[in-house]
């Protein structure tokens, strides 16, 4: 159906008519603050309640010791072998750090030299165990055995997941 010049006026008529009755909306008032409340601790031994506080992002203490170059590659194109793996995601700090003390001294004492350690990628932030794994093994005790380590391949679990490379016995 062609359109003349009366549809076009029959639809301005329409138009006027439909906007006659829209009216703007009121604007709705600013929702009142609530009151802020400042109680005293029902004892001196119990401490007042903060509010939580965002995670901090990734940040390792210390820059990792580099991968020697050629052994980084090797790993990253998967022509070196992880030859241990462990997966600490999902266990609380305490866990974690005996159970990657434990695998670090279990991997040495066997001369296993390339590990894969998971620690997942947490929520928004930066995962706990991934933020403090770096701390870790910049720690007096696991530092004389650690040589290198470096955030793994998106294939072994990327962000979420760290390969140390153990010094020779």
């Amino acid at each position: 159906m062609k359109k003349g010049k009366k549809d076009d006026t029959e639809d301005a008529r329409l138009w006027r008519h439909v906007t006659k009755s829209v009216r703007p909306l009121k604007e709705k008032p600013a929702p009142a603050k609530p009151p802020v409340v400042t109680s005293k601790p029902k004892a001196a031994t119990e401490k007042p309640r903060l509010p939580p506080a965002p995670p901090p992002k990734f940040q390792p203490a210390a820059k990792p010791p580099a991968f020697d170059k050629g052994e980084e590659q090797k790993l990253r194109k998967g022509a070196r072998e992880v030859e241990a793996r462990i997966d600490l995601h999902g266990m609380g700090q305490a866990e974690a750090y005996d159970a990657l003390t434990r695998f670090i001294a279990r991997s040495r004492g066997r001369d296993i030299r390339n590990l894969l350690v998971i620690t997942g990628k947490g929520r928004v932030g930066g995962g706990v165990l991934r933020r403090l794994l770096p701390l870790w093994l910049e720690e007096a005790g696991l530092r004389a055995n650690i040589l290198a380590f470096t955030p793994a391949r998106r294939e072994d679990g990327g962000e979420g997941a760290f390969y140390i490379r153990l010094r020779k016995k």
